[in-house]
């Protein structure tokens, strides 16, 4: 299928991206810098509805994830700003281990878990893929995860910023060996994220024990 191109090169390009990025920063592209490196793949076959469909063929897979910024006008209208792209952790997967790829099962009543070779499969809103080494940490994420969706007393910008950060940091762990660094930095960025919540969080009880694994698996 012509979409398949597309999705393939998208799919290359932003986990090429995720691989050789240094800094939490830079593993997301815009559409702009996507269609710049698309165009010259599929020459005269390139279409722009077909980059766009195959963008939110993508989303829906949960292939890769959308980050964006929320501007609200004077009447309260909410308007997505400085949209850009990034592999997920399934993305990744699909990529590392196709063979292990498995479609989004959908939502579950709760937390479910399941282990091939060296990979866990944890997902309750959204299917998590890590290493199977990290499952206890998964497991805490997948938490933390629910009670920021949940707690109505963060503003949707904060709680936006919130959950892509952890979503991060979740998909650091799908290697064995994952950046150390960017592990360490994203950690800390979240922590300082969510200090402002602590209270209504309660105490940060969840972020203070992730941080803890992190730092018994790796000694940062």
């Amino acid at each position: 299928m012509e979409l398949d191109k597309y999705c393939a090169i998208i799919l290359d390009l932003l986990f090429k991206r995720h691989e050789n990025s240094s800094s939490q920063k830079n593993l997301s592209l815009g559409i702009n810098e996507i269609k710049r490196e698309v165009k010259p793949n599929l020459g005269n076959e390139y279409k722009v509805q077909n980059l766009n469909h195959a963008l939110d063929y993508l989303l829906q897979n949960e292939l890769i994830v959308k980050e964006h910024d929320l501007f609200s006008s004077p009447k309260g209208v909410e308007k997505e700003t400085n949209v850009k792209y990034k592999i997920s952790g399934v993305g990744i997967a699909s990529k590392e281990k196709p063979e292990l790829f498995l479609p989004n099962p959908g939502y579950a009543s709760s937390i479910n878990i399941s282990s091939v070779e060296n990979v866990t499969i944890i997902g309750k809103h959204s299917k998590v893929i890590i290493h199977t080494k990290y499952k206890e940490l998964g497991e805490k994420i997948e938490e933390l995860i629910d009670l920021v969706q949940d707690n109505a007393s963060i503003p949707k910008k904060d709680k936006a910023d919130i959950l892509a950060l952890i979503k991060a940091l979740e998909s650091l762990f799908i290697s064995e060996t994952p950046n150390i660094e960017l592990v360490r930095k994203t950690d800390i960025d979240l922590t300082l994220k969510l200090k402002k919540w602590s209270t209504t969080l309660g105490e940060n009880v969840l972020v203070n024990g992730i941080t803890n694994l992190i730092t018994s698996y790796f000694g940062i």
